[in-house]
């Protein structure tokens, strides 16, 4: 990006709602997993070989309580906000501009149905990001405050699920995320730097397919995650005094296996 000397530039965020380039090309390769996966759409086969294109695990819905394990793929990036001090062009930042990085994490999974469509699930997750912002500043200087943490994650989800058709089903999760950092660091030089809090609350929703097999079901989900506490430290230095509110942003591929 081009600035003008002694113009300052203001980086809007991209709405909530918008998901990293990564999170476009995860939907673009569940799609043919799914098509693949699906013994609706496949060829029917002799029945001898009836197992696999049948109805498998038919008593699944006979337990109340089931039990997991996933894996997860992050991509996520900083929400901010500008401050005033930014906006009447009274800072020597001329852009402000968070990163979309990736992470990764793994987790448990507890389901709890209490209804015939309807379940409580509590994930205990272990999460790892790298989250960054660049900062542009009047004189050509750039630089860059980077976070790496580990994360102890703890949402606690109400799944809504379709009827199931043979072997597959579709359903729908909404609640919210806790979190706290286990272990941070910060890769920036100088005596300054930008502080955040190491706790961290919020609202996920998503979607996803259940996918029945002989042994284990195998669901591929996308998940959103809003974060709604403002994480800003507010610091009076060159990296903060910029800034009136920071929160988190993230776009998830889960694979559960239960």
């Amino acid at each position: 990006m081009l600035h003008l000397p002694g113009k300052k530039t203001s980086i809007e965020n991209a709405p909530p709602w918008a998901a990293p380039r990564q999170a476009v090309r995860i939907l673009i390769a569940i799609f043919p997993l799914w098509l693949a996966a699906d013994p609706v759409l496949g060829q029917k086969i002799p029945s001898s070989k009836q197992n696999f294109y049948g109805i498998n695990q038919a008593e699944y819905e006979n337990r109340i309580m089931h039990y997991g394990f996933f894996l997860a793929l992050h991509g996520t990036h900083y929400n901010l906000r500008h401050s005033d001090q930014f906006v009447n062009y009274k800072d020597s930042v001329v852009a402000i501009t968070p990163k979309n990085t990736n992470g990764f994490g793994l987790g448990f999974i507890v389901n709890y149905r209490f209804a015939r469509y309807f379940s409580v699930r509590v994930l205990p997750t272990v999460s790892f990001y790298t989250r960054d912002i660049d900062y542009a500043f009047q004189s050509g200087r750039s630089a860059t405050q980077s976070r790496e943490s580990t994360n102890i994650e703890l949402p606690l989800l109400l799944k809504y699920q379709s009827e199931r058709r043979d072997n597959v089903r579709m359903y729908m999760v909404a609640g919210i995320k806790g979190s706290v950092e286990a272990n941070t660091k910060k890769k920036q030089g100088g005596s300054e730097r930008l502080n955040v809090l190491n706790k961290d609350l919020a609202i996920e929703y998503g979607a996803g397919f259940d996918l029945f097999y002989e042994f284990v079901k195998f669901s591929p989900e996308i998940r959103f995650s809003h974060g709604i506490a403002d994480l800003l430290v507010p610091d009076r230095n060159v990296y903060s005094r910029g800034l009136n509110r920071l929160t988190t942003h993230t776009v998830s591929l889960y694979l559960h296996f239960e």
